[in-house]
């Protein structure tokens, strides 16, 4: 069981080393091209423009987002990254499973037993 437990942290801690990687790739990409803030009271035509302009950024960001994670899978460090994790996540796998097992072993060990 401790094995297990020891290989689902290190998942956990590839995955947020992932995730710091992917939200710096991210943030570069966001800073290459940042949009203008908005005013709030307006009018209905106002209110109306607001919403499309917040439409438009938020194409804007989607566009930024997409750019990271093109760029950050081109990134040696974060194929890398992505390869270990799931190398990680196998082996957690493995281990839980064969904790599981091992259990299951045992249980339906001593219930033949009991009869």
């Amino acid at each position: 069981m401790e094995e297990s437990k020891a290989a689902w942290d290190e998942v956990g801690s590839l995955f947020s080393g992932l995730g710091l990687k992917l939200k710096e790739h991210y943030a570069q990409a966001a800073s290459s091209g940042k949009a203008e803030e908005g005013a709030g009271g307006r009018s209905d035509a106002a209110a109306a423009e607001a919403m499309r302009d917040a439409i438009r950024k938020l194409g804007a960001a989607l566009d930024d987002a997409m750019e990271a994670v093109s760029g950050a899978a081109k990134d040696p460090a974060i194929t890398d990254d992505v390869r270990k994790v799931g190398q990680s996540l196998m082996h957690a796998f493995q281990a839980t499973f064969s904790d599981v097992s091992d259990d299951l072993r045992h249980a339906f060990s001593r219930s033949r037993n009991d009869r």
